[in-house]
């Protein structure tokens, strides 16, 4: 799997199944084992059921009524950002940075719910069931902002592009508001702040770790002069239009830098 985007793909084509198999069930009067068997509940996971905090991260709420948006908005969302850090950590370091994220956001809302359980004595949060890939995609998106944190993005009922960077932070905040007043909730933003955090923490460690191998000077880069760099820009710049910052090789982001550097 060396070709950038294949794990995303895989990972889409995964929730897709599950989706589909649910969808089958409900039209054919199958048992709905994965609504029944992946789902994540704390309650259930206090009593034993300890492969939910894995399995809830590849389901999405039953196709009725506005429920296929949920796998849809999802999947949308990772095929937007997934591809971009995919290519940037290489598809082994992704998909642990996608695993990972999930389930530290699954385990943020088992904490949440035994705070709550424990301290407030909100027995009901611990049936709540909880599914989506909603926690390792807010990590996914949290890498996105570390390695292209000027890009701009539109957000959701922002009439403005904001940098991606600024975006996962005001993200952040707002999952810790709504957690602390417990606003909308029918959203886990508990396993959104998990997943955000975790993709932050993960990602900026993968890219110091990465620039360590990556920050040797590329000699036919470093030996071009302004001439030949003036050349080479215009097809960086137009390559950034068409297919996005994201798409340049590694060769291609030094040059770009080089050429920030010299003609600032």
């Amino acid at each position: 799997m060396k070709a950038a985007g294949r794990v995303t793909r895989l990972i889409i084509w995964l929730n897709a199944l599950v989706a589909a198999y649910s969808l089958l069930a409900a039209f054919r009067h199958w048992p709905d084992f994965p609504q029944e068997w992946m789902r994540l509940e704390a309650g259930e996971f206090f009593d034993g059921y300890w492969w939910e905090p894995f399995t809830c991260m590849w389901l999405h709420v039953p196709f009725v009524g506005m429920g296929v948006l949920h796998i849809l908005f999802n999947m949308t969302t990772l095929a937007g950002f997934g591809q971009a850090v995919e290519r940037e950590l290489g598809w082994r370091r992704y998909l642990v940075l996608y695993l990972v994220c999930g389930l530290v956001s699954s385990f943020a809302f088992v904490a949440e719910a035994g705070l709550r359980w424990w301290w407030l004595g909100q027995t009901q949060i611990l049936d709540v069931p909880v599914m989506g890939a909603s926690g390792a995609i807010f990590g996914v998106v949290a890498a996105f902002a570390v390695y292209y944190p000027d890009v701009k993005l539109y957000v959701m009922l922002i009439p403005v592009p904001i940098r991606a960077l600024t975006a996962i932070r005001g993200a952040i905040v707002l999952s810790v508001l709504f957690i602390v007043t417990q606003s909308f909730g029918f959203v886990a933003h508990s396993a959104h702040l998990g997943g955000a955090l975790a993709g932050l923490a993960l990602a900026t460690w993968l890219f110091r770790k990465k620039g360590v191998v990556t920050a040797v000077a590329d000699p036919e880069v470093e030996g071009m002069g302004e001439d030949e760099l003036r050349l080479e820009l215009p097809r960086v710049l137009e390559k950034i239009t068409s297919q996005g910052v994201w798409s340049l090789s590694e060769r291609e982001r030094k040059i770009l830098d080089r050429g920030r550097t010299l003609f600032r």
